[in-house]
């Protein structure tokens, strides 16, 4: 008997989940994982323990065992002649039917006689033949008890014992060598020791003892042919004939073969151990892992779940499609069982008089032969499934019985009903007539089932159970209205304005169902239910078609046109204010350049340095190398579909590297050409720090790229620096980054210096760069006529000043957006402001919500105007702006 591993493969096991089982002449024994015993066959003498007589045709619940402690279960059973036995987890054996030591039994009675069974050993396998029984402790002690004829029981003698007695003397063991398994069968008894040798003793007239003879022996002998240094692992037997299983998987068999139960070809006797060699389809690697012995039919398991079968073939149990009494004397391979469960495999066989039963590993039994388990007496040449008892249940119909509409198979889910958990499959059928492809839970009724009957026909299966297949009461679909287009066909926006139009139709049932087709405005989208959203960004007359459909035709059709007007909005400029939450550990709200850094990360030119917890770091006052400085150009100005060539412009940077994209695209934009060598490619020198004077002509280069102007631009003759001289070489760039106001320089002793040498700051990168796009290539004010470059200082005064100063005295307008300048929280919108009016010159509410301040070309020096900004809590606060024109 063998049982499952402890983990299986499959996902889904069988309720009950069996794990073994146990044969004979008459009858069959199945353990579940729960220690439970089922039984069916014969019953005389009352070998299925139910207390009487009575046959049993399916496989039905051992109920009088009697009670075990909490914790403890039976682990395995056995089967013999007219008798079972069981044995649990902590050593106790129950017998029944003639396998009683002392008489036949019809109910299960515990066995606790065990002479010499050392104290802490216990009972760990049992056995039983046609008129003996035995045990084997977890020490290797052997028992034997029943009738005594031909020596079987191993005493020397042929007297019938009536309570077990050991006999492990009896087997001739060296040192340290113990039993580990013991087989009855029809006149023997055989035991394997854990040295992997056989001992077999009895009746030898079909040459069961294996030794050359025909003769009887009392004593021990072993039998010949088996292979050495191949130690046996499995030793079975039934009536007249023996196998043993070696460790590589080898099958060798003796005794008799009259139906060809050798499996070797031939139905002469085997004297001797001769080896079963033809195994049709075994794969490589694959091998036999466990067999069993039969009344003239065999079966064996490989590991990988191939079943093969030989003998004889009477009443179907080989499998192999034969019913009458023709011999299969080599091993048949047998069909793949019908498991419910994908991927589900044999692992435990069996067999018995007219019987061949199998186990998968979810737990399924399958059986083949006269009695399979089903409640019919009848021949199964192939394996059938089993059925402990009959599924019950119902099902209903629910959801609304309209077309287009959603039916429901509903099982019951009453106490009882489909238990244990089964798979369904579902038929539904129109006035009783199948329904071509319906086979789903559920079903959408379609116009033809209108006023006709709809049921559902559902079916409920589950291993080792009868399946039950039952039919819903009807309900009749209703017709349904078609749909209708309700909303408007016209709709109107402008561009840069957000757009939301809900398309509405009647119908019953509701529409569903919602496409366009046409073009829509871009930036524009039509969700599934029917929702026309988004933000047009070109003016225009689009004209569609709207359909809605419910499943009642006709559908409903719309032309839709929606109309964008041009709209004088500009888009804002993006992430001009600064967040209130820092984005980076290392540059808090205080930090000297945080409105540029935020500026960085918002815009996507930086995302710093990831940290295992919390916010990533910027690093401000790290130098900045020459291949990040790439980096921060690249995502600011490069396309986003240029591709970097094969082969490097530069020596020392290759495909493959960091920034190798970002590298090559300034060399290839001409904002780069590296350092020249003689004969060899140039160097880009990727880790080295960027310069202040090297950012100066990086710079200087990429505005050269939009700006005509750059290329014409002629340096001072007088340096706006004390450290740098017109004949320095990078002397342009730097004095273009003055007059440009990217640059301020910085105060010494002897005036303004640049410190071209110096190495870049990240934190001053991200202060150039800002000035670069904010300043020098911010989007143009509404009817401005030049840009100017903006410096706020705020001044700790009641109201809060913002002094901004004009480099320029020609007219134009300012754009200001005060908001970015409030230290209130959640303010209004700037359309809430109220704000005073400047001696000369106006200011007004542009058209995106921020102040368009008109400066006077009158050369007036200074306006001033306050900006009272209202919170959402009522809180007021003002911001006076005071313009400084200078020349």
């Amino acid at each position: 008997m063998t049982t499952l591993p402890a983990q299986a493969d499959v996902e889904t096991f069988a309720s009950p989940r069996f794990v073994s089982q146990a044969s004979s002449n008459e009858q069959i024994s199945l353990l579940d994982d729960s220690g439970n015993i089922y039984r069916w066959g014969f019953n005389d003498e009352g070998g299925l323990g139910t207390g009487d007589t009575s046959r049993l045709y399916t496989p039905t619940l051992l109920t009088n065992l009697p009670p075990l402690a909490s914790g403890d279960k039976v682990a395995s059973v056995a089967s013999g002649t007219m008798g079972s036995l069981a044995v649990t987890e902590t050593g106790r054996v129950f017998t029944w039917g003639r396998a009683t030591p002392n008489g036949g039994s019809l109910v299960p009675v515990e066995v606790t006689s065990f002479p010499g069974l050392p104290a802490g050993d216990k009972i760990v396998q049992l056995t039983s033949g046609n008129m003996h029984s035995a045990a084997i402790s977890e020490t290797g002690q052997l028992f034997t008890w029943g009738s005594g004829s031909n020596g079987v029981l191993g005493t020397n003698n042929q007297t019938t014992q009536n309570s077990p007695v050991n006999v492990t003397s009896h087997v001739p063991l060296a040192a340290g060598e113990k039993i580990v398994h013991v087989e009855a069968t029809l006149g023997n008894t055989m035991v394997l020791t854990s040295l992997g040798k056989v001992y077999i003793w009895g009746v030898g007239n079909w040459g069961q003892l294996g030794n050359g003879g025909t003769g009887n022996s009392w004593d021990a002998v072993s039998p010949a042919g088996l292979p050495a240094g191949d130690p046996v692992v499995q030793l079975v037997g039934h009536s007249a004939t023996m196998f043993a299983l070696t460790q590589s998987g080898r099958v060798f068999s003796w005794g008799s073969s009259s139906s060809g139960e050798l499996g070797t070809g031939s139905t002469a006797l085997g004297l001797s151990a001769a080896e079963v060699t033809d195994f049709p389809g075994l794969p490589a690697g694959d091998k036999i892992v466990q067999i069993e012995s039969g009344q003239y039919s065999e079966v064996a398991l490989s590991a990988s779940g191939i079943v093969y079968t030989w003998g004889y073939a009477r009443y179907g149990r080989l499998g192999n499609g034969a019913i009458d009494t023709s011999k299969q004397l080599t091993p048949f391979r047998v069909p793949d069982v019908p498991s419910m469960i994908p991927g589900d495999r044999v692992v435990n066989v069996a067999v018995g008089g007219a019987l061949t039963s199998l186990i998968t590993e979810s737990g399924s039994v399958f059986a083949m032969g006269y009695y399979v388990g089903t409640g019919a007496l009848e021949a199964h040449a192939e394996p059938t499934a089993i059925e402990i008892a009959q599924l019950t249940g119902s099902v209903a119909v629910a959801g609304r019985a309209i077309v287009t509409g959603t039916l429901t198979a509903e099982p019951s889910a009453a106490a009882g009903d489909w238990n244990p958990a089964v798979q369904f499959s579902y038929q539904w059928l129109r006035d009783g007539v199948a329904i071509t492809g319906a086979t789903a839970k559920t079903y959408t009724p379609v116009a033809a089932d209108a006023g006709k009957a709809i049921t559902v026909e559902l079916t409920g299966a589950a291993p080792n159970y009868k399946a039950a297949t039952v039919t819903s009461a009807p309900v009749t679909p209703e017709a349904g209205t078609a749909p209708k287009i309700t909303s408007s066909d016209l709709v109107k926006v402008e561009v840069g304005k957000k757009l939301s139009h809900q398309v509405t139709a009647t119908g019953d049932p509701v529409p569903s169902t919602f496409t366009v087709t046409g073009t829509l405005p871009a930036g524009v989208t039509m969700n599934a239910n029917g929702l026309i959203t988004g933000t047009p960004t070109a003016a225009g007359n689009y004209k569609v078609t709207v359909k809605v459909s419910n499943g009642i035709e006709p559908d409903a059709t719309q032309a839709l046109t929606i109309q964008v007007a041009k709209s004088d909005v500009k888009p804002p400029v993006p992430c001009a204010t600064p967040r209130k939450v820092a984005v980076f550990a290392d540059a808090p709200l205080t930090q000297k350049f945080y409105k540029e850094i935020d500026w960085m990360h918002c815009m996507g030119y930086s995302t710093g340095w990831r940290q295992p917890a919390g916010k990533p770091l910027y690093k401000p006052k790290d130098q900045l190398s020459r291949e990040a400085m790439a980096a921060f150009i690249f995502r600011m100005k490069a396309p986003k579909s240029y591709v970097a060539p094969k082969v490097s412009p530069f020596a020392d940077v290759k495909p493959g590297d960091p920034f190798y994209r970002e590298i090559s695209w300034m060399h290839d934009a001409k904002l780069s050409t590296g350092w020249t060598r003689p004969g060899a490619k140039p160097v880009y020198k990727p880790k080295d720090s960027l310069s202040r004077e090297a950012m100066a002509a990086f710079i200087f280069r990429l505005q050269g790229t939009t700006d005509k102007k750059v290329a014409s631009y002629k340096a001072p003759k007088v340096s706006p620096f004390a450290d740098m001289k017109s004949s320095d070489k990078f002397y342009r760039e730097v004095s273009w980054m003055w007059d440009a106001k990217l640059s301020t320089g910085n105060k010494t002793a002897a005036g303004k210096e640049y410190w071209p040498k110096d190495s870049l700051s990240r934190e001053a990168m991200a202060a150039f760069i800002y000035r670069f796009q904010m300043g020098l290539n911010a989007p143009a004010a509404t009817g401005a006529t030049e840009k100017a470059a903006v410096n706020t200082t705020e001044v700790a005064t009641d109201p809060a000043v913002q002094t901004v100063k004009v480099d320029t005295r020609r007219g134009y307008t300012l754009s200001l957006t005060p908001l970015g300048d409030t230290t209130l929280q959640n303010p209004q919108a700037l359309s809430e402001a109220s704000f005073t009016q400047p001696e000369e010159g106006t200011v007004a509410l542009g058209s995106n919500n921020e102040l368009q301040v008109k400066i006077p070309n009158s050369g007036a020096k200074q306006l001033s105007f306050d900006v009272t900004v209202t919170a959402q809590d009522g809180e007021k606060e003002t911001v006076r702006y005071v313009l400084t024109i200078a020349g």
